[in-house]
């Protein structure tokens, strides 16, 4: 055999060897030890593909052990800054899972305020599971406020599901921002229809007590977070029957116009026939003029193409006022039309002012063209109605 051939041989046996050893790291060759893991999740953290980046860590922290922990937090620690956020959840939700205190302790001396809330919600979310609401609620109030925030969401869901229901009223109103207020009782309301049912939160929303009246009142922030719950999450012809049940109680406003809106966002039709359905008492008109609003935002030519179909009445008259104002700068032919189309005196006395507002950045000499013509439409909706006078 020649030395050409041996030496080929050789090269090709060294490739080989190199190939498999390739392979079995990437296949996931156990960590031999913290440095290892140092070794290899810094090697992980500089792939510049993000799929394969991703994918790597998945694998690698798969692997991890509580001896090899501490060298991949020293891998993340020393690359942080060009970390994506993705690539630092697969390193927190591990760690949260097995140390979340000392977690915290240690993240607190990083320079990332993404490490920290990031860890923040990992350890709230892991302690409630693992330990219970108690344990999680004695480390969110020890967080700053800044670490605290990004806890919160997975607080409330922890409390939800530990049945600690009781409780949450008190919570809630321990905010005194009125947006933190909201966003808590609606995390809390999503999670308590998703875990108990509809019939759970609606008899914890008729156990409040009513309050002075205002919007911000615990009974009205519940309603409106209750609303969006029950219609997220598959439960409108319950949220219909609760709101019947209400018979029309303060604090369930806006009931029947977020049925609408919700139902026409997937199917405009059926959304304005249901509100169509509805009783003057229950505010049909303003329902079906919210309805058909949503709609025209959605699709602008189909709403108007039903409108011209239908019959004109009262009925439908602040809906297609709220048409006209849609169309007033973009098409104001179709506004105009649309105001041609209403029956009340009222209805197009308020449509003819806000459109006419719209108008005031044309430029003159086409503003004033259109003020003609709404003032012509005037003259003669007068004259008509002086024509029928006995």
């Amino acid at each position: 055999m020649s030395r050409t051939m041996l030496w080929m041989g050789s090269v090709l046996i060294a490739a080989a060897m190199g190939w498999a050893a390739a392979m079995y790291v990437q296949a996931g060759a156990p960590l031999d030890g913290a440095e290892d893991a140092y070794l290899r999740f810094g090697n992980a953290l500089r792939t510049p593909d993000a799929l394969e980046r991703t994918e790597t860590l998945v694998r690698l922290t798969r692997q991890l052990t509580p001896e090899t922990l501490p060298g991949a937090i020293r891998a993340y620690h020393d690359d942080l800054y060009p970390l994506e956020t993705v690539d630092l959840r697969i390193l927190m939700a591990y760690w949260a899972k097995h140390e979340p205190r000392r977690m915290l302790e240690e993240v607190g001396g990083w320079s990332d305020s993404r490490v920290q809330r990031l860890a923040a919600a990992q350890a709230i979310a892991e302690v409630a599971k693992n330990e219970g609401y108690d344990s999680a609620r004695a480390i969110y109030d020890e967080m700053p406020t800044y670490m605290s925030s990004a806890g919160l969401p997975n607080l409330v869901i922890g409390m939800i599901e530990h049945g600690r229901l009781e409780d949450l009223a008190g919570f809630i109103t321990s905010f005194q921002s009125p947006d933190e207020r909201e966003m808590v009782t609606s995390i809390a309301l999503h999670q308590m229809i998703r875990a108990h049912g509809p019939a759970v939160v609606q008899t914890w929303i008729e156990g409040l007590p009513l309050g002075q009246g205002s919007s911000n009142d615990l009974k009205r922030v519940g309603f409106r977070a209750a609303q969006s719950a029950h219609l997220e999450n598959g439960h409108r012809d319950e949220f219909i029957n609760w709101i019947t049940r209400s018979r029309g109680a303060s604090w369930a406003k806006g009931g029947w116009r977020s049925i609408a809106v919700h139902w026409v966002r997937s199917d405009p039709l059926a959304g304005i026939e249901w509100a169509r359905s509805l009783s003057p008492e229950q505010g049909r008109d303003d329902v079906v003029a919210e309805a058909i609003r949503i709609w025209a935002v959605r699709d602008a030519e189909k709403a108007r193409e039903w409108i011209v179909g239908q019959e004109q009445s009262k009925e439908l008259d602040r809906g297609t006022g709220r048409l006209a104002v849609h169309h007033a700068l973009e098409n104001p032919s179709i506004s105009l039309a649309m105001m041609q189309r209403i029956v009340s005196p009222e209805t197009f006395g308020n449509t003819r002012r806000s459109v006419e507002h719209r108008w005031n950045v044309l430029p003159d000499k086409r503003r004033i063209e259109l003020l003609k013509q709404t003032q012509a439409m005037h003259r003669d909706r007068r004259s008509r109605a002086e024509t029928a006078l006995p």
